[in-house]
This record gives structure tokens, sequence and C-alpha cells, in this order.
């Protein structure tokens, strides 16, 4: 008995420590959006590329483009970071080579998204440079 009230109020105590401690960082949770196929379309993007990936940030109307270059059956992603919020997160592209595809988001009218391309060669994964576009 006194082994079983010990273990809940072992488990009420750090249930509660782990709400109280941040709750800011309770709601920075990580956002994964799988890209869906789509035309390209729109207004000025700012676009990194390189044989296995391209992606874009499209400011107005806060649209992520993907475009895997390669036919190797790995996604590509696009990583991005709200450096003026808490908000972080990834665009999933696993379609397949050769099309575009995009993720919609809502971004914060002029915050700064902070973002770089992920791609799978020779074994691993990498990430290419970090940009960054003012939405």
């Amino acid at each position: 008995m006194y082994k079983r009230m010990l273990a809940t109020g072992l488990l009420a105590t750090a249930v509660f420590a782990t709400i109280g401690a941040n709750p800011a960082s309770a709601s920075a949770k990580q956002e994964i959006d799988h890209a869906k196929a789509a035309i390209m379309t729109g207004y000025h993007k700012e676009c990194a590329s390189n044989d296995n990936v391209t992606g874009c940030v499209m400011p107005y109307g806060d649209i992520l483009w993907l475009k895997d270059n390669d036919t190797d059956g790995y996604g590509v992603k696009l990583t991005w970071k709200d450096t003026d919020g808490s908000r972080y997160g990834q665009c999933q592209d696993n379609l397949g080579s050769g099309d575009w595809s995009r993720c919609n988001k809502n971004f914060p009218e002029g915050h700064v998204i902070s973002w770089y391309l992920t791609w799978y060669e020779d074994g691993a994964w990498h990430n290419g440079g970090r940009q960054t576009t003012k939405v």
C-alpha cells in the first residue's frame, strides 16, 4: 500500500513539475506538414536548389514549395523556424521526384523565417545552407 501511495505521489509531482516548469515550451511544438502535390504558381519566391532538391519560401501567402530532383526513393524536407516567434517545423515531400509540392502555412506578418533544405545522398542525410525570408 505504501509503495502504491509513494508511486502515485511521485507521478503527481512529476506531472505538476512538467506542467508548471515552462508553459511556453509546451506550446512550442514542432509542426510537421506533409506536402501536397501542386503546380508551381504564385508571386515572388526566395529559392535554394541543388541536384537533389529545390525549395522556395513564398512570403505572400506563406507557402513553402518543394521539388524532389532525385529518383532515389527518399523524400526531401524544408525545415523552418520563425525567428521572431516560437514556431518551428518541417514541410516534408515524400511524393517522389519531378513534381512540385507545397505546404501552406500561416506565419505572422513581418516575421523572419529561417529555413534550409534536407535531402538523402550517399547513405546520409544532408542539410543545405540556411536562408532567411521576411514574410
